[in-house]
């Protein structure tokens, strides 16, 4: 997982997501690896609409830290969507190549600021987002200038990630934001 860009996450079919597979796929986070959910064995299906429907809902409810990652079905043995898997890998490789201008990055944070003012960081300060800027690619990683040193509460983090992700999807991609008080010397965090 390490060494890779993008990590295959393959589970069969018919067995379904295994306890083992969401820890693989909590080590594909940790190290900030793109992953593409694979269910393979297709053809032991009865390969229905209605059966891909539930084995997409089923992976998304077990792998809920991922909605990001693509999800498709194959079958290796059967050569089935194997060529699909590949021009996949190429979409989100290319997705990794994306830089947000600093720009439409403060514009999504002004906005963001309106549409759901941040939390207060004690009874008399307001939580103040005051500019960012994508600071790498692989994965992408976002530092965010702030008034606190304080931890920003995981709900308004996630609210920043869908506007984040609202600008460019970052398909397959999970990606890092980085607070920072704005007096802070430059290297630290």
């Amino acid at each position: 997982i390490d060494r890779c860009d993008i990590a295959l996450l393959l589970f069969d079919s018919k067995e379904g997501v295994t306890a083992q597979d969401v820890k693989i796929a909590s080590y594909i986070i940790d190290a900030g690896k793109s992953v593409i959910i694979i269910a393979n064995k297709w053809d032991l299906t009865d390969r229905s609409t209605e059966t891909f429907k539930k084995l997409e809902q089923t992976v998304r409810d077990k792998y809920i830290s991922m909605p990001w990652a693509p999800f498709m079905v194959m079958s290796a043995l059967e050569g089935h969507n194997t060529q699909r898997v590949l021009k996949l890998i190429d979409d989100v490789m290319k997705n990794s190549e994306t830089t947000i201008p600093t720009s439409r990055l403060n514009k999504m944070l002004h906005d963001a600021q309106i549409i759901h003012p941040p939390p207060k960081r004690d009874s008399r300060h307001p939580l103040k987002l005051y500019y960012a800027t994508q600071i790498s690619n692989r994965p992408p990683t976002f530092l965010i200038f702030t008034n606190t040193r304080t931890e920003i509460h995981f709900s308004y983090r996630r609210f920043l990630a869908n506007q984040i992700r609202a600008i460019n999807e970052f398909t397959g991609w999970p990606f890092r934001m980085i607070f920072r008080h704005k007096h802070e010397e430059r290297g630290r965090r």
